[in-house]
């Protein structure tokens, strides 16, 4: 089940990433630069669950 929890958890911080870069270049067009800045502001959200969740479940020792 861990194993399972940790792949989703790097699948969701690596699509956080993606996510990030998209909404930056979308900020550069006049026209998408609302949709890029719910981009930027949901890769943080994106990011914050995932890197969590990969903390959570590192085993120490």
């Amino acid at each position: 089940m861990s194993e399972i929890l940790g792949e989703l958890c790097l699948t969701l911080f690596g699509f956080s990433i993606l996510v990030f870069i998209t909404g930056l270049i979308m900020l550069f067009f006049e026209s998408k630069r609302k949709l890029g800045v719910k981009l930027l502001i949901a890769s943080g959200v994106f990011f914050l669950i995932g890197f969590g969740t990969c903390v959570a479940l590192l085993k120490i020792g």
